[in-house]
């Protein structure tokens, strides 16, 4: 059981830092968005730097309260024998 949970860390800790890691090449890429998208951010009254940052807050959001629920069941059931 240790080794299981020892692996469950070790790929939680990989994979959101992988997601911290993507998050600037993330921001650069929706803050600079092709002329079509512009114009279509244009008319809603949107800044490319405000649509990028509003996305990567809500990603940041998601991210964030999946690895919370994650954490709270791996510390409550982590003692848990099958």
């Amino acid at each position: 059981m240790v080794l299981a949970q020892a692996a469950w860390v070790i790929v939680a800790v990989v994979s959101l830092g992988a997601f911290v890691a993507g998050v600037p090449a993330h921001y650069d890429h929706l803050a600079n968005p092709t002329a079509g998208v512009r114009d279509a951010l244009a008319e809603l009254g949107l800044s490319p730097g405000g649509y990028a940052f509003y996305n990567v807050a809500l990603d940041t959001v998601f991210v964030s309260n999946f690895a919370l629920v994650a954490a709270v069941i791996f510390w409550r059931r982590s003692d848990d024998t099958c």
